[in-house]
């Protein structure tokens, strides 16, 4: 049985300077996740996206409608050393979501927020990886 019926749900990120998602409105943002959840029959979201503030809306949103959340950050615009910082603050903002769903609803459902950062890193990335030494 599977446990998890989800979507990925983009905030906006930009690999080749142009935003996949111009337009981020938060109302629009909390009734799609409701969508997400009432009509669509989810219990789960990948959210993902380049900007933090976006990625953090579209997940209070996302567990205020009875989602599981998962932070998928995709920093295309970002110098490969500027990466560690940006997990490091993408990270912490995904604990701090599920510290305030634990708070807020503790009677409730267990509910997990995960903070996935392999994929960006290794398919998107151009000098991440070097492809001369690849096994």
């Amino acid at each position: 049985m599977m446990r998890l019926r989800g979507i990925n749900y983009d905030v906006g990120f930009s690999p080749a300077g142009t935003s996949s998602r111009k337009l981020f409105d938060p109302e629009v943002v909390r009734r799609e996740m409701q969508v997400i959840a009432g009509e669509l029959h989810a219990n789960a979201v990948r959210v993902t996206g380049a900007d933090h503030d976006r990625l953090a809306v579209a997940a209070a949103h996302a567990a205020d409608a009875g989602l599981e959340v998962w932070f998928a950050p995709f920093p295309y615009e970002l110098a490969p050393e500027a990466l560690m910082g940006y997990f490091a603050d993408g990270t912490e903002m995904a604990a701090a979501r599920a510290r305030h769903r634990r708070a807020s609803t503790p009677n409730s459902s267990p509910q997990c927020t995960c903070a996935g950062t392999g994929t960006p890193c290794q398919d998107h990335r151009d000098g991440l990886l070097d492809p001369g030494r690849a096994a």
